[in-house]
């Protein structure tokens, strides 16, 4: 997750649903230690479109494989420390 411009991303373990979809509203506490809030625009990397989505807190994403990764950010947040690395890693 990418919560800065410059910073490099900090990883947070999510857990979805039994329906193999994340909610972040679901992981609130988590991202709270990290000061992502509720009211916090969030946006996702879609690797079907290739785009950063944006996406809603209660909104479901898909999580295709136990351990996949899924790389979400910050609306606004455009300075993306070591992206080739992560993006390499859908």
């Amino acid at each position: 997750m990418y919560f800065k411009d410059g910073q490099a991303p900090i990883q947070v373990l999510g857990y979805p649903r039994l329906t193999s979809r994340l909610h972040l509203d679901d992981n609130k506490l988590l991202l709270g230690e990290h000061h992502v809030e509720c009211g916090s625009e969030m946006e996702y990397f879609n690797p079907d479109v290739n785009r950063w989505v944006g996406i809603r807190w209660d909104s479901p994403i898909l999580v295709d494989k136990v351990g996949a990764t899924i790389l979400l950010k910050v609306k606004g947040v455009r300075d993306l420390e070591h992206w080739d690395v992560h993006v390499g890693m859908l």
